[in-house]
C-alpha cells in the first residue's frame, strides 16, 4: 500500500499551478453537468416532443458542437486561449439561462445549436492552455489530470441533476448555467493574463501550420475516429444490449458505468506517468486493439463478471488513448496552429458522438447485434495496425 501510494504521489509530482488551476476550472464546470444528461427527458416529458424529435435537437447540438470546436480553435490561435475559455463558459451559461424558457421548437433547435457552438468553443482552447503552461516531459499527466477533474465532477453533476429534476428542470439550467459562469470567473480571476507560458521555440514540431495539409496526422484523425466510433456505442447499443438480449435491469447499466469512472479516477494518472515515456502512437494501438476487444467479445457471455471484465479492457484503452494522443496532437503542430490541432482532435470526437449511434442502430436492426460486435473487434484490429504502423514510422521522431 505505501509504495502504490507513493507512485500515485508521483503521477501528480512536478504538475504547474496553472495545470492545476485549469483543472479546477473543469471539475467546477463539470459538477454542475446536468443539462444534457436529462435534455432528451426534459424535451419529452415537459416540452411534448416525441423521442425522435428529441433526437433531432441533440442532433442539433451535436453540428453546433462541431462547429463550435473548429471555431474555438480558430479564435484560440488569433486571440489567445484564455481570452477564449472564459468567454466560452460564460456565454454558454447564459444560454443555458435562456434555453430554460424556450417554447417554440424552432426556438429550441436554434438554442440547441448556440449552446453547442458557444459551450464547445472552450474544448480546443483548454487542451492548448494546457500544452502552453505544462512542460513536454509531464505534459501528457496533465492532460490526464484533466480528464480525472472531469470524472470526479461527472460523478457529481448528474447525479445532482436527478434530485433537482424531480423538484422542477428549471433548476437543472440554472445550476449548469451557474457553474459554467463561476467557472469562467474563477479562471479569469486566478490565471491571469500575465501567467508565464512555456513557448518552447526549439520544441521538435513535425505536422506544421494546418492539420489538414498534415498526412500523418490526418492518417491518425481517421484511426481515431474508427476507435471512437467503437467506443461511444457505450451511449447507444451498449445499453440496449445488456438489457434486451441479455436481461439485465435498466440500472445495472448505470452501476456499470461506475467501474469505467471509479478506474479512471483511481488509475489513469498513474498509468500516464508509468507509460509517458513510451512511444504515444505504439500506446494508442495497443488501447485501440482493447476498445476493440471490449466491445467486440461481448457475444461470448452475458454474465456480469465478464461484462465488467470488458468494461475494464476498453477503460484502460479510453486511459491509454485520451491523454496520450492529445499529447502527440499538440507536440506535431507549431505554437500558431495549436488551436487548429486541438479544434480538428476534438471535432474527430464529436463527429463520432453524431455517427456512432446511427451506425451502430442500423446495422443492429439490419444484422443483429452480435454482427455489430464482431464488426467492432474487426474495426478494432484495422486501428491497431495502423496505429502500430504509424508509430514504427513516426519512431525515430
Amino acid at each position: 500500500m505505501s509504495r502504490l501510494l507513493t507512485v500515485y504521489r508521483a503521477a501528480f509530482h512536478g504538475l504547474p499551478r496553472e495545470v492545476w488551476i485549469l483543472s479546477i476550472v473543469l471539475f467546477i464546470n463539470r459538477c454542475g453537468s446536468m443539462v444534457m444528461p436529462f435534455l432528451v427527458l426534459y424535451l419529452t416529458s415537459q416540452r411534448g416532443f416525441s423521442p425522435a424529435e428529441a433526437g433531432n435537437v441533440l442532433a442539433v447540438y451535436g453540428i453546433g458542437a462541431i462547429a463550435g470546436t473548429a471555431m474555438g480553435g480558430w479564435l484560440c490561435d488569433r486571440f489567445g486561449h484564455r481570452i477564449v475559455q472564459v468567454g466560452s463558459m460564460a456565454s454558454a451559461g447564459v444560454s443555458l439561462f435562456v434555453f430554460a424558457y424556450l417554447r417554440e421548437r424552432p426556438a429550441m433547435l436554434a438554442g440547441a445549436f448556440c449552446l453547442g457552438l458557444l459551450a464547445e468553443a472552450f474544448r480546443p482552447a483548454n487542451g492548448v492552455a494546457l500544452a502552453a503552461f505544462a512542460p513536454p516531459n509531464v505534459r501528457a499527466r496533465a492532460f490526464g489530470l484533466n480528464r480525472l477533474a472531469i470524472n470526479l465532477g461527472w460523478t457529481i453533476g448528474p447525479a445532482l441533476g436527478g434530485f433537482l429534476a424531480l423538484a422542477d428542470y428549471k433548476f437543472l439550467f440554472w445550476v449548469d448555467g451557474g457553474t459554467c459562469i463561476a467557472a469562467a470567473v474563477f479562471l479569469a480571476l486566478a490565471l491571469p493574463a500575465s501567467s508565464k507560458e512555456l513557448h518552447e521555440s526549439d520544441e521538435d514540431t513535425s505536422g506544421g501550420s494546418s492539420p489538414w495539409r498534415d498526412g500523418v496526422f490526418m492518417l491518425a484523425f481517421i484511426l481515431l475516429l474508427f476507435q471512437a466510433l467503437i467506443f461511444f456505442q457505450m451511449h447507444s447499443t451498449f445499453p440496449l444490449y445488456l438489457v434486451q438480449e441479455r436481461g439485465h435491469a435498466t440500472n445495472v447499466f448505470g452501476l456499470l458505468m461506475v467501474v469505467n469512472t471509479v478506474l479512471i479516477v483511481l488509475f489513469e494518472m498513474p498509468l500516464v506517468k508509468l507509460v509517458e515515456n513510451r512511444n504515444p502512437l505504439t500506446l494508442v494501438a495497443i488501447a485501440s486493439a482493447l476498445v476493440g476487444m471490449g466491445f467486440g467479445l461481448l457475444p461470448l457471455s452475458g454474465s456480469l463478471v465478464w461484462i465488467v471484465f470488458l468494461i475494464v479492457l476498453w477503460t484502460v484503452g479510453e486511459m491509454l488513448t485520451a491523454p496520450t494522443l492529445t499529447n502527440w496532437v499538440v507536440g506535431r503542430a507549431d505554437h500558431a496552429s495549436r488551436g487548429a490541432y486541438m479544434a480538428a482532435h476534438g471535432i474527430a470526437y464529436s463527429v463520432a458522438v453524431a455517427v456512432a449511434p446511427l451506425v451502430g442502430t442500423r446495422v443492429w436492426e439490419a444484422s443483429g447485434p452480435n454482427t455489430l460486435w464482431w464488426l467492432c473487434l474487426a474495426l478494432g484490429a484495422i486501428t491497431c495496425l495502423g496505429f502500430g504502423w504509424l508509430g514504427r514510422r513516426e519512431a525515430p521522431r
